[in-house]
């Protein structure tokens, strides 16, 4: 693991967790390195629980709602994608070329990802007596979700599809939400809270990064 101290002309102190291999510290340029210490000392179990929601990179393994599934390749004369029981075969004509298997692993997901997609916005489009025009799977990196109030169109992250469904349903939500709510001040939540009142510790889940494995 590497700790990188840097000095800055600030006031507070701030610790970033990049990966189970790289911690950054940003201190005040006076802190001496006596207190630096002394600081990760006091850290240490917050700097061990986040880095327990690290998991290393594994090519071998994708999370489908928060499902594990074995990666297996297989050389084919035809190019095609699997599941049997917890195990995703691979065909492939270039048993060699990752960037084809993940090509090929990334379209599976995303098609058998929209009939779920669709039942869980359906569950919670009848409960909350609401409409929206269509819902997407766009593969962005920074955010979970996003809804336009004006068109009524929701777009949902690739990434989301790794993690187990209680989360999937809470950003699909979430979204719904902000069509009554363009906002994110106490009464979202509330409202959020009438259809899911664990919408709190289905937040957590969304931390666990573990879920990413093979997306890192």
């Amino acid at each position: 693991m590497n700790i990188t101290i840097i000095k800055k002309n600030i006031k507070n102190i701030y610790l970033k967790i990049l990966s189970k291999k790289e911690i950054i510290l940003t201190v005040p340029l006076n802190y001496s390195d006596d207190l630096i210490n002394k600081i990760l000392v006091e850290k240490k179990s917050w700097i061990e629980n986040k880095l327990s929601l690290f998991e290393e990179k594994n090519p071998n393994l994708v999370y489908f709602f928060g499902n594990p599934l074995n990666i297996i390749l297989t050389s084919s004369k035809e190019e095609k994608v699997i599941l049997k029981d917890s195990n995703l075969y691979i065909y492939t004509k270039d048993i060699k070329n990752e960037f084809q298997h993940k090509n090929l692993i990334n379209d599976w997901l995303i098609k058998n990802s929209l009939p779920i997609i669709e039942k869980l916005t359906n569950k919670y489009l009848s409960l909350t007596n609401l409409s929206i025009n269509k819902i997407t799977i766009k593969n962005t990196r920074s955010q979970w979700g996003s809804c336009n109030y004006n068109t009524k169109n929701i777009s949902l992250s690739s990434k989301l599809i790794h993690y187990p469904k209680e989360f999937a349903e809470y950003v699909i939500l979430h979204e719904l939400s902000h069509l009554i709510y363009p906002h994110h001040q106490k009464e979202f939540y509330d409202y959020i809270g009438q259809y899911m009142p664990d919408y709190k510790e289905r937040i957590k889940i969304g931390k666990n990064k573990k879920y990413l494995c093979y997306t890192n």
